[in-house]
């Protein structure tokens, strides 16, 4: 016969309190109270979806579901990645205020990526520096 876990285990699973006390510990906290039992162990596997979401991370930059999916479509397909402060953020699940999206892009996918956020309503600004095909 299972004896019911102790209170303190039932508190750390409980959602409310998963929602309150999980976003303010570190990975590293998280993942040794998923390994104190069952109930925490399924407790931090249900969370982890919602506190790592890529879609709603990327949302404010790219305008709505469909428009965040085509573009980790093209992500995917031409290897371009996620860098700075958004990766940052994405990985400590925080939001810096006025924050940019760094995308760096495999030069042979410039144009198909950069025609993606043209597409989107982006608007192309040169940097200033000459551009060059000599390497």
């Amino acid at each position: 016969m299972n004896e019911p876990p102790p209170p303190g285990l039932i508190l750390l699973s409980a959602s409310t309190i998963v929602d309150s006390l999980y976003p303010h510990l570190s990975v590293a906290d998280i993942l040794n109270i998923s390994k104190v039992c069952h109930a925490t162990y399924f407790a931090v596997k249900a969370w982890l979806p919602s506190a790592y979401n890529i879609n709603r991370h990327l949302e404010p930059f790219l305008g709505d579901l469909a428009t965040t999916l085509q573009f980790r479509s093209i992500q995917a397909a031409t290897g371009t990645i996620i860098s700075g402060s958004q990766a940052l953020q994405f990985f400590d699940r925080v939001r810096y205020p006025g924050s940019d999206l760094d995308i760096y892009t495999p030069c042979r996918h410039t144009l198909l990526v950069g025609m993606f956020f043209l597409s989107i309503g982006y608007q192309f600004q040169p940097s200033g520096a000459p551009l060059t095909t000599e390497y």
